[in-house]
């Protein structure tokens, strides 16, 4: 068996095992908590959010989607292995103050949680730099996009096993007070519509910094201080939130809304605010980046407009898919990951940013990748003897 084959197998295997027990323990730790029908509501109401978190990170890499194994991976370590190691944690921390509750809620929890969770991103990250291992998952972690990607999916995960708890146990004690549907309701208002993307939020600026390290060539020292200056501001931000929701503003339902709209909603629309910039960013560098090989007739100046934009991108790989099938999608594809990846390399190198020190040779495959993706693409359209396609393919 090739090398890299057996260590996607041996790296899958380890992965899975280690998530399947952690996922048997929270069920179980969960079930306790909240007993099976609370188990059982609290999953039906916080499975709701978990879509809307995952098309918003599947907007923001669109330019360069992840693979669905990394995704899934990251989620399930996020609901399970996170969960796990974040109670451990909180345990081990809670033992020196007596259980404080207020130091357990602005101090234990987020260094926990947000450790556990920053864990699944350097892993995702190391992999992606472990040569000989998993063929050419550097062109997966990139850059600060990549890691924003990741961190919401494994944000994602920890969120929907946590609002599980919460929900599933506001039920139960609701139920007390023959109160238990609308108790359960109100509890998924404030979890899973004021404040869905709050543990997606505060990793992902683990994820940017991560994200910011894995660019190629970077100093040893920005490897290792960016990921440490993000998850320090993770943590810092979600101590913060946690300390004024429960300090300031925790008693009445009124004020805990005051509270989340006070402290989540800024926090937010300046996360909003990053990752938008840093995809508008990435979108820009692509098209500066692949007017150099215009001349030279390696790509037409009608795809590099055609890459530009979201809506060039997408009537491609329709017209793609209609001339060709799925043979045709999987060649739009290739040659639009293929040419993106070029793009910002190039324009990264043009601006005197670092590069892999294996530029040359990639450019190389880059470019034949493109090359053969456009012979494809041109077969079907000569095949179907007519122009269909836009220049975009000539």
């Amino acid at each position: 068996m090739h090398q890299s084959t057996a260590g996607k197998w041996v790296i899958g295997i380890l992965a899975g095992v280690l998530i399947g027990i952690a996922a048997l323990l929270t069920l179980g730790y969960l079930g306790l908590q909240v007993g099976i029908v609370g188990l059982l509501l609290g999953t039906m109401f916080a499975i709701v959010p978990v879509p809307l978190i995952m098309l918003a990170a599947s907007w923001l890499s669109r330019f360069q989607p992840q693979p669905w194994t990394a995704r899934v991976f990251a989620f399930a370590w996020g609901a399970s292995v996170a969960i796990v190691g974040s109670l451990l944690l909180e345990v081990a921390g809670s033992l020196p103050t007596g259980g404080n509750p207020l130091i357990g809620a602005v101090v234990n929890a987020p260094l926990a949680e947000e450790s556990c969770k920053g864990v699944a991103i350097l892993l995702l990250f190391a992999l992606s730099r472990a040569r000989g291992i998993l063929p050419n998952a550097a062109k997966y972690f990139t850059g600060p996009v990549d890691g924003l990607a990741y961190a919401m999916f494994v944000g994602a995960g920890f969120a929907f096993s946590e609002n599980i708890q919460y929900l599933g146990r506001a039920y139960a004690e609701g139920q007390m007070a023959h109160a238990g549907l609308l108790s359960l309701l109100l509890t998924f208002f404030f979890r899973c519509v004021l404040s869905p993307f709050a543990h997606p939020l505060f990793t992902s600026v683990t994820g940017l910094a991560v994200g910011l390290a894995a660019r190629p060539n970077q100093h040893l020292a920005v490897r290792v201080l960016a990921p440490a200056g993000g998850w320090g501001v993770a943590v810092f931000g979600h101590g913060t939130f946690n300390a004024v929701v429960t300090v300031l503003f925790g008693g009445s339902l009124d004020k805990l809304a005051i509270g989340y709209l006070v402290v989540l909603v800024p926090m937010f629309l300046v996360g909003l605010g990053v990752a938008v910039l840093a995809r508008s960013l990435q979108f820009r560098a692509v098209p500066s980046g692949l007017a150099i090989y215009v001349p030279g007739g390696w790509i037409s100046r009608a795809e590099v407009g055609m890459l530009a934009t979201l809506r060039g991108r997408a009537y491609a790989r329709r017209t793609a898919r209609q001339l060709g099938g799925s043979a045709g999608a999987a060649a739009d594809r290739e040659l639009q990951f293929a040419a993106t990846r070029l793009g910002l390399l190039r324009d990264a190198a043009n601006r005197g940013l670092p590069v892999p020190a294996t530029f040359a040779a990639e450019e190389r495959e880059l470019l034949a990748v493109i090359g053969r993706q456009r012979r494809v693409l041109a077969s079907f359209r000569h095949g179907f003897g007519a122009p269909v396609l836009r220049p975009a393919f000539r």
